[in-house]
């Protein structure tokens, strides 16, 4: 429907930021992620397009060639796929691991089955960076609450891209509008200005009347 396709508009929008050579545009990436993740209830955390399509490069830049891409995904990131799991965070649409083990989507969260999560933590603990190490050991002992601000901007940097999607949509529809549009009706063009010589040629045709009119009297 019209909300999947303007969600997958904005996560074409959001993926710009995960695919620039800037390192600091991966890091806002990073930081809309964390806005998204924060809260399970929205229409993107929620969305297929998402899970498919920001998720696997939200993880893929756990191993960016830049230590503060890779230390923004271990303070940042890590924390809260780790609170979605053990049940810390995730809201009424969003529900953290259940223990039963009935089957295999019994143990998954709604964002990342708990396995994938393991994996994630044990290749962060191996990094090489001392700070990303460190971050990872702490999971989700870190203070989440400190992250309110740089949340609050990767959210704010989502809504200005929703607006300017939107603004985009409403400009293009009036550019069809345009387009479909009859073209005006054609006027008559005006007549020619007389020159010169079209005055003289109309004099003499006039004294040439008026004179066949006397004859004829």
């Amino acid at each position: 429907g019209e909300g999947s396709s303007s969600t997958k508009d904005l996560v074409d929008e959001v993926m710009q930021f995960a695919e620039s050579k800037t390192y600091k545009e991966r890091q806002l990436f990073l930081f809309m992620c964390e806005g998204i993740i924060a809260d399970p209830r929205t229409a993107v955390a929620q969305s297929q397009v998402f899970k498919k399509e920001l998720l696997p490069k939200m993880i893929e830049l756990a191993n960016d060639r830049i230590v503060n891409i890779q230390l923004a995904f271990s303070k940042h990131i890590f924390p809260r796929l780790l609170s979605v799991v053990e049940g810390k965070e995730g809201g009424e649409g969003g529900t953290a691991a259940t223990t039963s083990n009935s089957s295999d989507d019994a143990r998954c969260t709604w964002l990342l089955p708990v396995e994938n999560v393991q994996k994630i933590k044990e290749m962060l603990i191996s990094n090489k960076d001392s700070d990303v190490k460190s971050f990872a050991k702490l999971g989700n002992s870190i203070d989440l609450a400190k992250s309110n601000a740089l949340i609050k901007e990767g959210r704010d940097l989502v809504k200005s891209l929703e607006e300017k999607l939107r603004e985009r949509k409403g400009r293009e529809e009036r550019e069809a509008l345009d387009e479909k549009a009859p073209p005006p009706p054609q006027s008559a063009p005006p007549p020619n200005p007389k020159t010169g010589n079209d005055m003289v040629v109309e004099a003499i045709e006039k004294e040439e009347e008026e004179e066949e009119e006397e004859k004829g009297q």
